[in-house]
Formats: C-alpha cells, sequence, structure tokens
C-alpha cells in the first residue's frame, strides 16, 4: 500500500469515528427531547371541553360556563376553568334530573308564555292561553309531566267539541312536547302515538263580477268604503288592513308594506295597486288608516254582502288576478302564503275554470291546425 492510499485511509476511518459520534449524539437530542415534551403532556393535559354549554373566560378573569335550562340561559362562575367545568357539568346533570319539577299543565303554561308569546300574534297567544283554560284544563288530570301518557290525550282530543278546536288543541299539545323532548324533560313524545285530523276548511267563494260591481255600489258613502275597498284591492286580510299605517304606503317606491303574522310570509310588500292609489287622498297622511273595531267590520259586512264574508274580499282579489292571467306563484306571494300548495288548494275552483277555458284556446290550435292540413 501506497503512502497515499495510507494516508486517504486513515482520513476515512477519522470520518467515520466523527459521523458515529454525530449520529449518536443526535439520537441524545432526540431522547431528551421527547423526554421533555412527555414531562410538559404530564405537567399541563388537554383540556376538557364541557358535554354541553360553553365556557368563557370573563374580563374580571373569572371562568363562566352557561347552559339552557327552561328556555332561560343560565351560569356559574369559577376562578379556575377546572373548577367551571366541574360546576357546569354538575348543573347541567341537576338539570336534567329534575324532570319530576313539571307538571302537564304547569308545561303548557310556560311553553306558551315562553316560546308562543313573541312568535305569534298577540290574538293568536291569548286565543292558546284560553284554550289550555277551557278545552285541556277542565279535562285531564294533571299528571307529572313524565307521566303523561298517549291514552291520556287522546281521550283529551275526544272530549274537544268541534273539528277545529280539536286542531288547534293538538298544534298545542304537539308543540309543547317537541319542546319537552328538546329540553330533555322527557325521554318520549307521547304524542307522537296520538291520531288527529285535519279541520275541513270553508274555502269561501269569491264575489262574481256582478257581486262585487253590486257591493261596491252599495258601499259608497259609507264610514267603512275605503276600508273595504282597500281590502279588495289589496288583498289583506282583516287584521293586516286595519293594522296599516300612512307610514306603511311608499309612492315613492310604488309599494305597500304589509306587516302580516300568520305565516313567515305575511309580512311583505306589495304592489301599489291603482286601485288603492285612487283611495289614498282620503286616507289620513300619518298614523293608523283606519279606526275600527274587527267584530265591527266583520259584521257589518252581511248589511252589504249576505252572501258572503269579509274574508271573501281576499278570495274575490285573488281571483281576479287569476282572470287577469298572474301566476299562481306572485298571488302567492301578494296574499302572504308561505307554501304556493297553500294558494293553489284555496283556489282551486278558479284554477279548474281558468283550466277550461284554456282548454278550449287550445282545442280552437288544434282545428286550426287540421283544416290547415286538409
Amino acid at each position: 500500500m501506497t503512502d497515499e492510499e495510507q494516508q486517504i485511509r486513515q482520513y476515512a476511518e477519522q470520518l467515520n469515528r466523527t459521523a458515529f459520534k454525530l449520529v449518536t449524539l443526535l439520537n441524545d437530542i432526540d431522547i431528551e427531547v421527547q423526554e421533555r415534551r412527555n414531562r410538559i403532556h404530564i405537567m399541563t393535559p388537554r383540556r376538557k371541553k364541557p358535554k354541553e354549554g360553553c365556557i368563557i373566560q370573563r374580563k374580571d378573569k373569572r371562568f363562566e360556563g352557561r347552559y339552557w335550562q327552561n328556555g332561560k340561559q343560565r351560569s356559574v362562575y369559577a376562578r379556575t376553568y377546572d373548577e367551571c367545568l366541574v360546576k357546569l357539568n354538575a348543573a347541567i346533570e341537576k338539570r336534567d334530573n329534575a324532570v319530576k319539577e313539571y307538571t302537564l299543565l304547569s308545561w303548557l303554561g310556560d311553553f306558551v308564555t315562553t316560546y308562543k308569546q313573541n312568535e305569534v300574534a298577540p290574538k293568536t297567544y291569548k286565543q292558546m292561553q284560553r284554550d289550555i283554560q277551557l278545552h285541556i284544563q277542565p279535562h285531564v288530570t294533571d299528571k307529572s309531566l313524565p307521566d303523561v301518557r298517549p291514552i291520556d290525550l287522546q281521550r283529551l282530543l275526544s272530549a274537544v267539541p268541534t273539528d277545529r278546536k280539536r286542531e288547534d288543541i293538538y298544534n298545542i299539545l304537539s308543540g309543547a312536547f317537541r319542546q319537552a323532548v328538546a329540553e330533555r324533560l322527557i325521554a318520549y313524545n307521547p304524542m307522537s302515538a296520538v291520531k288527529s285530523r285535519k279541520a275541513e276548511r270553508n274555502k269561501g267563494t269569491a264575489l262574481t263580477v256582478l257581486e262585487q260591481t253590486d257591493f261596491m255600489f252599495k258601499i259608497k258613502g259609507s264610514p267603512l268604503e275605503y276600508y273595504y275597498s282597500f281590502c279588495l284591492y289589496s288583498g289583506c286580510r282583516l287584521s293586516e288592513a286595519l293594522n296599516m299605517t300612512a307610514e306603511d304606503i311608499s309612492e315613492l317606491n310604488n309599494t305597500v308594506h304589509i306587516r302580516g303574522t300568520k305565516t313567515k310570509l305575511s309580512d311583505r310588500y306589495i304592489p301599489l295597486f291603482d286601485g288603492i292609489k285612487a283611495l289614498l287622498p282620503s286616507l289620513p297622511r300619518s298614523g293608523k288608516l283606519f279606526d275600527f273595531k274587527a267584530e265591527y267590520v266583520g259584521r257589518k259586512f252581511k248589511t252589504y254582502c249576505a252572501r258572503h264574508t269579509l274574508h271573501d274580499l281576499r278570495h274575490t282579489f285573488a281571483t281576479r288576478a287569476l282572470e287577469a292571467g298572474v301566476p299562481l306563484k306572485v298571488v302567492q306571494v301578494w296574499l302572504g302564503h308561505s307554501e304556493i300548495r297553500t294558494t293553489a288548494d284555496v283556489y282551486s275552483d278558479v284554477t279548474r275554470e281558468l283550466s277550461f277555458s284554456e282548454a278550449k284556446k287550445l282545442d280552437t290550435l288544434f282545428r286550426t291546425i287540421e283544416r290547415t292540413d286538409n
């Protein structure tokens, strides 16, 4: 072996020893880093989240745990997160175990007050309270809420005298028990086994063109002339027209704002039709447009149109719109129906007559084509 080869071999062995030392050093560093990570993980375990509700840190450095009970937000407080977590879980467990606190009647009262008072119109809210007092309370044993069985509710509904009122009571009970399940007051909804059927509704009938002409002649000069005319030309419900204000009408935007509350689409804007525009000079320039009681305008209507009810003016508006070729979807929006099926069902007789007239047009077209072919 030459001197040069021997020298290269010595360099290679030296590099191998250095590389071995580096690898050993790196392994020692990795082991130390992992040990430190393990120590850190043991010292600061991963923070747990509450099973329900939430925990926030307030400006005063305290921790606040929030949860819901009986439709209201509740809170617990602590100096540390872990202490707050323990308190929050204990409060939720206590709430879930307190199912015996509510009876059927006490829950119905709380349900209507908490969930329905700000959701429905004041008139509807008062009616729901009366329904509980007159049609539910006299016919049930006020059991603990979890002890109520489907047969108890079925017997209650059977005692309600009319189909329409029975449907109202069914809707109140269904909503109340659905919410009770959501609140974890009960584990099972007894209304899921209760049978009921929707009441048949009188759809009403629109005024014919001759009846409409006669009605408009009779109300001429009466105190209710402008109110009835507004109902006819807008398609408003009785209460919607009585709640109208001058500020709801915008001649600049050519719109009328109807503040309905019956369905999610009841609050709506309709065009400022010429019939409504013609009434404006005779209506107040600010505040409410009409100062009448609902019972009065409904009762007085019969003196001018004995064969119909005031609500039939709304049917008449829709009928005239469909006869003029306005699409059913547009009529739905103008009337404030939440579903187009409602519009189609209520005015099925009108659409059927229009269907026959359109069929005649199609028959005429086919006959014309056949004559051309010959």
